[in-house]
């Protein structure tokens, strides 16, 4: 598995490219903004896109679905699509990729982090040092207790990829973000 960040200035979100070396099947993460550059990084590894994974609906991180269905065809996951629900416990099985969801509110109703292989994908739940933007303390409060408990369950070593800054590490977050305290 190969993970490729792609930054836009538009939104300063992160689209993640998840791909597979052997079979170049691939998954998009966030597509917030697409842009010559991303499809260029699809081509250039000659990628198909499997799906798309939304951790949650703000436009900073769908936006870009637009644009890639009139050139691409796949499907969308997202907690509480129709047509491609995320459960909370049941793994995704698409192309030769195991994806488990988990839903975390707070940040957003639809908030979802995804881990695949040593990899978690956590949108605006969280980034390096800092959870989510919550309405409320009570739901910050809530978005924390279900980040420590996803964390806790996981390998420290697990990379964390978040929708915006630089990548971290869940033993880094364990020890240093100090809303997960």
């Amino acid at each position: 598995m190969r993970i490729h960040q792609h930054f836009s200035v538009v939104g300063f979100c992160n689209t993640y490219v998840v791909g597979d070396t052997t079979s170049k099947k691939a998954l998009l993460i966030d597509p917030g903004h697409a842009d010559i550059e991303l499809i260029r990084l699809l081509q250039q590894h000659e990628y198909t896109i499997e799906a798309v994974l939304l951790t949650h609906r703000h436009a900073g991180h769908a936006d870009g679905l637009a644009l890639l269905q009139k050139i691409y065809e796949f499907p969308v996951y997202a907690y509480e699509d129709p047509s491609h629900p995320v459960r909370p416990g049941k793994p995704l099985l698409i192309g030769p990729f195991t994806i488990i969801p988990f839903p975390v509110g707070g940040h957003s109703r639809d908030s979802v982090v995804y881990r695949i292989e040593d990899a978690l994908f956590t949108g605006d739940a969280l980034s390096a040092a800092a959870i989510g933007r919550t309405p409320s303390h009570r739901l910050s409060e809530h978005l924390a207790d279900g980040l420590n408990r996803i964390l806790s369950s996981l390998d420290p070593q697990t990379l964390v990829f978040p929708g915006h800054g630089p990548p971290s590490t869940i033993r880094s977050e364990l020890l240093f973000n100090q809303s997960l305290r």
